[in-house]
Protein backbone atom coordinates (compact mmCIF):
# COMPACT_ATOMS: atom_id res chain seq x y z
CA UNK A 1 0.00 0.00 0.00
CA UNK A 2 2.99 2.42 0.49
CA UNK A 3 4.28 1.64 -3.06
CA UNK A 4 0.55 2.33 -4.16
CA UNK A 5 1.26 5.76 -2.77
CA UNK A 6 4.14 6.24 -4.37
CA UNK A 7 3.52 5.06 -7.17
CA UNK A 8 0.37 7.67 -7.47
CA UNK A 9 2.74 10.53 -7.40
CA UNK A 10 5.76 9.37 -9.70
CA UNK A 11 2.30 8.60 -12.08
CA UNK A 12 1.03 11.97 -11.50
CA UNK A 13 3.96 13.95 -11.86
CA UNK A 14 4.72 12.16 -14.99
CA UNK A 15 1.58 13.21 -16.38
CA UNK A 16 2.07 16.56 -15.46
CA UNK A 17 5.58 17.28 -16.30
CA UNK A 18 6.76 20.58 -14.26
CA UNK A 19 4.22 20.08 -11.25
CA UNK A 20 5.24 20.35 -8.04
CA UNK A 21 4.78 17.61 -5.36
CA UNK A 22 4.41 18.29 -1.80
CA UNK A 23 3.72 16.52 1.00
CA UNK A 24 -0.02 17.09 1.59
CA UNK A 25 -0.30 16.72 -2.13
CA UNK A 26 0.91 13.26 -1.89
CA UNK A 27 -1.00 12.23 0.66
CA UNK A 28 -4.05 12.75 -1.15
CA UNK A 29 -3.25 11.26 -4.72
CA UNK A 30 -2.04 8.23 -1.83
CA UNK A 31 -5.23 8.49 -0.49
CA UNK A 32 -6.74 8.26 -3.99
CA UNK A 33 -4.51 5.38 -5.18
CA UNK A 34 -5.22 3.29 -1.75
CA UNK A 35 -9.01 3.90 -2.41
CA UNK A 36 -8.81 2.42 -6.50
CA UNK A 37 -6.90 -0.79 -4.51
CA UNK A 38 -9.39 -1.18 -2.19
CA UNK A 39 -12.39 -0.86 -4.82
CA UNK A 40 -10.45 -3.14 -7.20
CA UNK A 41 -9.13 -5.65 -5.42
CA UNK A 42 -12.36 -6.10 -3.41
CA UNK A 43 -14.15 -6.72 -6.10
CA UNK A 44 -11.56 -9.04 -8.43
CA UNK A 45 -11.14 -11.29 -5.04
CA UNK A 46 -15.06 -11.41 -3.90
CA UNK A 47 -15.31 -12.67 -8.00
CA UNK A 48 -12.39 -14.67 -7.69
CA UNK A 49 -14.26 -15.95 -4.48
CA UNK A 50 -17.59 -16.40 -6.31
CA UNK A 51 -16.28 -17.55 -9.88
CA UNK A 52 -14.52 -20.84 -8.40
CA UNK A 53 -16.88 -21.54 -6.09
CA UNK A 54 -14.62 -21.14 -2.84
CA UNK A 55 -17.89 -19.89 -0.06
CA UNK A 56 -17.60 -22.96 1.59
CA UNK A 57 -13.74 -23.49 1.95
CA UNK A 58 -13.20 -19.70 2.86
CA UNK A 59 -16.14 -19.61 5.26
CA UNK A 60 -14.34 -22.71 7.26
CA UNK A 61 -10.72 -21.51 7.23
CA UNK A 62 -12.21 -18.22 9.01
CA UNK A 63 -13.82 -20.47 11.19
CA UNK A 64 -10.68 -22.53 11.92
CA UNK A 65 -8.84 -18.72 12.37
CA UNK A 66 -10.61 -17.90 14.24
CA UNK A 67 -11.01 -20.90 16.54
CA UNK A 68 -7.59 -21.12 16.93
CA UNK A 69 -7.36 -17.54 17.92
CA UNK A 70 -9.92 -18.45 20.78
CA UNK A 71 -8.50 -21.69 21.48
CA UNK A 72 -6.64 -20.58 24.65
CA UNK A 73 -9.14 -18.64 26.31
CA UNK A 74 -11.95 -20.28 28.92
CA UNK A 75 -13.97 -16.94 28.76
CA UNK A 76 -17.27 -17.61 28.13
CA UNK A 77 -18.01 -14.20 26.46
CA UNK A 78 -15.53 -15.29 23.84
CA UNK A 79 -16.66 -19.17 23.78
CA UNK A 80 -20.50 -16.85 22.87
CA UNK A 81 -18.48 -14.95 20.26
CA UNK A 82 -17.00 -18.16 18.07
CA UNK A 83 -20.74 -19.60 18.53
CA UNK A 84 -22.20 -16.08 17.28
CA UNK A 85 -19.76 -15.90 14.00
CA UNK A 86 -20.31 -19.70 13.12
CA UNK A 87 -23.75 -18.26 11.96
CA UNK A 88 -24.18 -17.24 9.01
CA UNK A 89 -25.30 -13.87 10.08
CA UNK A 90 -22.02 -13.41 12.31
CA UNK A 91 -19.89 -13.95 9.69
CA UNK A 92 -21.40 -11.80 7.66
CA UNK A 93 -20.36 -9.40 10.05
CA UNK A 94 -16.67 -10.84 10.45
CA UNK A 95 -16.64 -9.95 6.59
CA UNK A 96 -18.00 -6.62 6.66
CA UNK A 97 -15.50 -5.77 9.60
CA UNK A 98 -12.72 -7.13 7.86
CA UNK A 99 -13.90 -4.96 4.72
CA UNK A 100 -14.00 -1.93 6.62
CA UNK A 101 -10.81 -2.53 7.96
CA UNK A 102 -9.05 -2.91 4.61
CA UNK A 103 -10.60 -0.07 3.94
CA UNK A 104 -8.78 2.12 6.10
CA UNK A 105 -5.35 0.51 6.00
CA UNK A 106 -5.77 1.26 2.33
CA UNK A 107 -6.17 4.96 2.61
CA UNK A 108 -3.84 5.49 5.44
CA UNK A 109 -0.94 3.55 4.38
CA UNK A 110 -1.96 5.54 0.72
CA UNK A 111 -1.77 8.52 2.38
CA UNK A 112 1.20 7.91 3.75
CA UNK A 113 3.25 6.27 0.56
CA UNK A 114 1.85 9.44 -1.32
CA UNK A 115 3.36 11.78 1.37
CA UNK A 116 6.56 10.16 1.19
CA UNK A 117 6.56 10.38 -2.75
CA UNK A 118 5.67 14.15 -2.38
CA UNK A 119 8.48 15.18 0.13
CA UNK A 120 10.97 13.15 -1.66
CA UNK A 121 9.95 13.57 -5.44
CA UNK A 122 8.84 17.23 -4.32
CA UNK A 123 12.48 18.84 -3.92
CA UNK A 124 13.46 17.20 -7.60
CA UNK A 125 12.86 19.33 -10.55
CA UNK A 126 10.62 18.11 -13.51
Amino acid sequence: MLGVGFLAVVLYRQRTPGTQATALSGAGLGAFGGLLWFVISSIAGGLVVYAMHKEPELHDEVLKKIQQAAAGSNDPQVQALLDYVKTPGGFAVVVILSLVLMFFAAMVLGSIGGAVGGAVLGRRKG
